[in-house]
C-alpha cells in the first residue's frame, strides 16, 4: 500500500504477499536481526490486517485524531514541514529461491540473499518495497536458454521454477514518488567472478553469454542526492571482441582479424614486421590492452596501448616476440592469449596475461600470430598445434598448471616484487611427480613455487607472479615476484634441456617485472639464488642451486652470465629446449 502519511510506521506485511516462505529456512545465514525485525514489524496488529488480502485497513491511509499518539512532533501543526524520521523509510524487501535449498527466508536493505561459494544457482527471485511513496519496483531476470524476461513488480516472481536454469542477471528500476526520491542500488555474486560492482535504477548486474550462474545479490535504496555503495568495478560482464592487423614484409597492412582469426602468413617466408590490436567490450568495463614487441636490431621496445602500432613499419626488421596484457577493469575480469607462428617453429604454445610469446637472440620471424580475450573462468581456447623437432620444443612456451594459491589463502598476500628468486629441487624427479606432490601438499608443507622447470625444459607455472610464494623464507617470500624451481635430472641431455629453459624463464620474469637481471648482486632487487637469500636474510639454510649445477659442470660466473643473456651456453647459440 502506498502513500501512507509519514505518521504511519510501513506495514511490511503489505509486501510480505509476494515472498515464498520456507520454514526449513529458519537457520539461513542470509537473515539478520534487522531483516527479522522489519518483518516483524509488519505483523504487530491484527487490526491493521486484513485476512484476505494482507493489506492494511484505512479509510483515509491516514492517522485518525483518535489515534494514540503520544509525541510533541505528532502533535505538531500539520502545516509544518516534515522530516522523514528513520522509521518512515522505506525498506526494500527481496527473496531468492535457491537450487537444492528452495526459497531463502526474506532479507532487506542491502543484506545477502542467496548461498554464496557453494556452487548453486539462483533460479528465481522477488523484490517489494513498503513505502509511503508512490511508485512500484520493477525487476526482471536474464535466465538461462530464455534471456532477458518481461519486467514484474512488487512481490512477483522473476525467474523459474522447476526448471533447473540458472539466473545470470537481473535489473531493478522504481517508478513514481520512489524514484523522485530514492535510488536503488544493487549488486551480484557470479559464478567465477565473485562479487560484482554495484550498480544502480535499472542498471545491468551480472553476466551474459558467458552461461555463469549468479548465486546472491544485495539489494538498497538510498536517498537522493546521497552517497551510495562503491560503484567501482564492473556490475556486468560479457563476452569481449578482440581485432588485430598485422604489416607483413612484402604485401604491407592485412585486412583485420577477429577472436582468434589468423593473421599473417605461413609457408611463404614473410616477417610480421608490426601489428596493432584492440579489444572491445560492450559492458563498459574500463581498462585496455597493452603490448610490446622485441624487434631485430631494436630488442624490447616499449609497451604501448591499442590501437598503437607495435614493432616497426617501412624499416624491413622482423617481429621476433612479444607480450601482451589487459589494464583496468578488463585485467580482473578478462583474459588475453596470444600465440605464434615462428619461422622453422611453426605454431608455438599459447601465451597469455603478459607471459612471452615468440623467442629472443634466435633471428626466427614471427610469421603469423591470433588473439583471443576469454571472460575470467572460461577455460583456454584450444591451442593450434605445436611443432616438435627431435624431442626439442624450439621456443619458450609456459603451461598452466595452477594449484590453487593466491593472495586470499596463502598468508602473506601479495609480494613487493623487488626480485626473483632461483631454486633447484634437491633430489632427482620428473616435473610431473614433483609438480603433482607440490600440487597435493602445498598447504600443509607451507611450500610451493610460482614455477617449475624439468623433463626435458618443460615450464609449468603453479601460481600468479606477484604474491608472496613460500619457498624461502618469511623476508625473501614476501619479495619475491617470482620463485622458480629446478627438478634434478641424472641425465645429461636432460640437464642441458632444462638448464636452457632455467635460465631463459628466470630472465625473461625479470624482464617482466621491471628487475635487473644480474644474479646475487649487492643490490635488493635483481634475481637472487636461494642461497643468497639464506645468507642475506638467515631465515632459511638452502643453499641451491648452485651445487647442482656444479656436479653439471656450470660455474657460478657461467650460470650468472647464462641468466643476465637468457640463453644457455650449452645449447650452442641454440635456445633448444
Amino acid at each position: 500500500m502506498k502513500n501512507r502519511t509519514f505518521l504511519l510506521v510501513p506495514l511490511m506485511a503489505t509486501i510480505l504477499l509476494g515472498f515464498k516462505g520456507n520454514a526449513q529456512a529458519a537457520d539461513d545465514t542470509t537473515s539478520s536481526s534487522s531483516a527479522q525485525s522489519v518483518v516483524s514489524s509488519s505483523i504487530q496488529s491484527s487490526s491493521q490486517v486484513s485476512s484476505s488480502n494482507n493489506q492494511v485497513e484505512s479509510k483515509s491511509e491516514t492517522v485518525s485524531s483518535g489515534s494514540q499518539v503520544s509525541s510533541q512532533s505528532e502533535k505538531a501543526d500539520s502545516t509544518e514541514p516534515v522530516t522523514e524520521t528513520k522509521a518512515d523509510m522505506p525498506h526494500i524487501i527481496y527473496n531468492t529461491q535457491v537450487q537444492n535449498e528452495g526459497w531463502k527466508i526474506p532479507v532487506s536493505d542491502g543484506q545477502v540473499s542467496g548461498s554464496m561459494a557453494k556452487a548453486q544457482r539462483m533460479e528465481a527471485m522477488t523484490i517489494n518495497v513498503s513505502s509511503k511513496y508512490s511508485g512500484d519496483v520493477q525487476y526482471r531476470a536474464y535466465v538461462q536458454g530464455i534471456g532477458w524476461q518481461n519486467y514484474v513488480s512488487n512481490g512477483q516472481d522473476a525467474g523459474t521454477f522447476g526448471q533447473s536454469k540458472r539466473i545470470e542477471a537481473f535489473q531493478v528500476r522504481l517508478t513514481g514518488e520512489l524514484a523522485q526520491n530514492y535510488d536503488v542500488y544493487y549488486h551480484s555474486y557470479a559464478q567465477n567472478l565473485g562479487w560484482l560492482g554495484w550498480t544502480k535504477n535499472n542498471g545491468r548486474s551480472g553476466t551474459a553469454l558467458v552461461a555463469y550462474r549468479l548465486e546472491a545479490i544485495q539489494i538498497k535504496l538510498v536517498p537522493k542526492n546521497t552517497n551510495g555503495p562503491s560503484t567501482s568495478g564492473a556490475p556486468y560482464v560479457e563476452p569481449a571482441n578482440v581485432s588485430y592487423s598485422t604489416h607483413i614484409q612484402n604485401l604491407g597492412w592485412q585486412q583485420r582479424k577477429y577472436n582468434g582469426e589468423l593473421a599473417g602468413t605461413t609457408g611463404r617466408g614473410l616477417r610480421i614486421e608490426g601489428f596493432n590490436v584492440e579489444a572491445h567490450n560492450n559492458a563498459g568495463i574500463s581498462g585496455e590492452l597493452i603490448y610490446n614487441t622485441f624487434s631485430q636490431n631494436i630488442a624490447w621496445q616499449n609497451w604501448v596501448s591499442q590501437p598503437t602500432t607495435a614493432g616497426t613499419v617501412g624499416r624491413g626488421l622482423r617481429t621476433e616476440a612479444m607480450h601482451m596484457k589487459l589494464t583496468g577493469d578488463m585485467a580482473k575480469y578478462y583474459n588475453v592469449f596470444y600465440q605464434v607462428h615462428v619461422q622453422n617453429l611453426g605454431w608455438l604454445g599459447l601465451a597469455s596475461n603478459g607471459e612471452l610469446a615468440g623467442t629472443t637472440n634466435l633471428a626466427d620471424r614471427i610469421e603469423s600470430m591470433r588473439v583471443i580475450v576469454t571472460v575470467k573462468g572460461q577455460p583456454a581456447p584450444t591451442s593450434m598445434p605445436t611443432y616438435r623437432k627431435s624431442n626439442y620444443t624450439y621456443g619458450f612456451n609456459i603451461k598452466q598448471n595452477r594449484i590453487g594459491a593466491n593472495a586470499s589463502n596463502n598468508y602473506f598476500g601479495y609480494s613487493d616484487g623487488s626480485i626473483i628468486i632461483a631454486h633447484e629441487a634437491g633430489a632427482p624427479g620428473s616435473l610431473d611427480a614433483q609438480v603433482a606432490y607440490m600440487k597435493n601438499n602445498w598447504q600443509t608443507n607451507q611450500a610451493f613455487v610460482s614455477h617449475f622447470v624439468g623433463s626435458n625444459g618443460r615450464i609449468e607455472q603453479l601460481s600468479d607472479t606477484g604474491i608472496a610464494q613460500w619457498g624461502a623464507g618469511a623476508t625473501g617470500n614476501k619479495k619475491a615476484n617470482a620463485q622458480v624451481e629446478l627438478a634434478r635430472t641424472t641425465n645429461y641431455g636432460t640437464f642441458k634441456q632444462d638448464y636452457a629453459a632455467y635460465v631463459w624463464l628466470l630472465h625473461t620474469l625479470a624482464q617482466q617485472a621491471n628487475i635487473p637481471t644480474n644474479v646475487d648482486s649487492g643490490s635488493d632487487r635483481g634475481i637472487k639464488t636461494h642461497r643468497w637469500i639464506s645468507l642475506t636474510y638467515h631465515e632459511t639454510d638452502h643453499v641451491d642451486p648452485y651445487g647442482y649445477l656444479k656436479s653439471w659442470g656450470i660455474s657460478e660466473q657461467q650460470f650468472r652470465t647464462d641468466v643476465s643473456n637468457g640463453t644457455s651456453s650449452l645449447s650452442s647459440g641454440q635456445n633448444a629446449i
